[in-house]
C-alpha cells in the first residue's frame, strides 16, 4: 500500500545484484545506490558468509561500473589461483558482451 503526500520528495532506490558461480564457489555481489545519487554501498556474499566484504563507492553513476569496481576490490581478499578470485577478477575486467542485455 502506498500513500501520496503533496509536497513530498520522490526517492528512487537502485539495487543491482550479480551472481558468480563455478564448481563449489557461489558468490553474490550487490550494490545499492543512495541516499545521494552516485553514492553506493556494496556487499559480497560467499556462501554462508553474508558479509565476506562490504564497502562504499562514490562518483560512479552506472550500476555495472560499480559492480565491476567492487568485484576488483573484493578479488584481493582471496588468494591468487582460487576459484573465487578468478570469478571476481574475470567479472571486474570483462568487456561488455554485445549479446548481453546488460549495458
Amino acid at each position: 500500500m502506498s500513500t501520496r503526500v503533496d509536497g513530498a520528495r520522490t526517492l528512487i532506490l537502485v539495487i543491482a545484484r550479480v551472481t558468480l558461480s563455478a564448481g563449489p564457489a557461489h558468490l553474490t555481489l550487490s550494490a545499492k545506490e543512495g541516499p545521494a545519487p552516485g553514492t553506493w554501498r556494496y556487499n559480497l556474499t560467499d556462501g554462508p558468509d553474508h558479509r565476506a566484504a562490504c564497502g562504499r563507492v562514490a562518483g560512479k553513476g552506472d550500476y555495472l561500473d560499480v559492480l565491476r569496481y567492487a568485484a576488483g576490490i573484493c578479488a584481493t581478499s582471496y588468494q591468487p589461483g582460487t576459484t573465487e578470485r578468478g570469478l571476481l577478477e574475470q567479472f571486474a575486467t570483462a568487456p561488455p558482451d554485445e549479446d548481453s542485455p546488460l549495458p
